[in-house]
């Protein structure tokens, strides 16, 4: 996935950020006991790829656990995977015309190549952030149901 990194957002700052100081507080635990990872480990040093398998995972746990969540968290999922597709397509379609621009089959068009990569721009961008927010469904819900106290301890967004 060409954005897998992205992952690595929720374990920085973003947390922080996003859900404030007293809900990293009790999530950083949290994600190192789901992880496996001995106790005292900085959630900051979590590789984005074990945080992406993680999320995935739980997903999955999701989906049979609480098949409303799983079901958002898969509609999330399909977006995110959309806009990717999107921007791939964008892409595509700019190297075919630039190809058939060189072979002196057609005139190439500055406003196709503009609007193309600024499709192909926004398409990434969208699909980055939509991954950020399908993440944040999926440990939230995640958590609701193997949080410390399994009741009540949604971490609002």
């Amino acid at each position: 996935m060409w954005f897998a990194g992205f992952g690595v957002v929720l374990a920085l700052a973003a947390l922080a950020g996003i859900f404030g100081q007293s809900a990293l507080a009790v999530l950083a635990p949290f994600l190192v006991t789901e992880l496996g990872l001995p106790k005292g480990t900085d959630v900051a040093s979590i590789s984005g790829d074990r945080l992406n398998n993680a999320i995935f995972t739980w997903q999955d746990c999701l989906r049979i656990k609480s098949p409303d969540a799983g079901v958002r968290a898969a509609k999330v999922r399909a977006e995110y995977r959309m806009h990717g597709q999107n921007a791939v397509v964008l892409i595509v379609g700019l190297i075919c015309h630039l190809l058939l621009a060189t072979g002196g089959h057609l005139k190439p068009g500055t406003a196709i190549i503009v609007l193309t990569l600024a499709g192909a721009v926004v398409s990434m961008w969208a699909a980055a952030r939509t991954y950020k927010n399908f993440q944040i469904m999926v440990i939230n819900q995640y958590f609701s149901i193997r949080g410390p106290t399994r009741a009540g301890s949604r971490i609002s967004v």
